[in-house]
């Protein structure tokens, strides 16, 4: 495999790790409102 083919593979994983966390983050959002929402109501009546 010569460098240029290396170069974009790791560009390639590289560029599906960071969709990854993008969504993962995106999903963990809602989640964290829900949280910060509940522990308001339950800690300020």
């Amino acid at each position: 495999m010569d460098l240029d083919a290396k170069a974009l593979k790791g560009l390639a994983i590289y560029a599906s790790g960071l969709h990854l966390i993008s969504h993962e983050q995106s999903q963990a959002e809602p989640v964290f409102v829900y949280t910060v929402h509940t522990l308001a109501r339950v800690l300020l009546p």
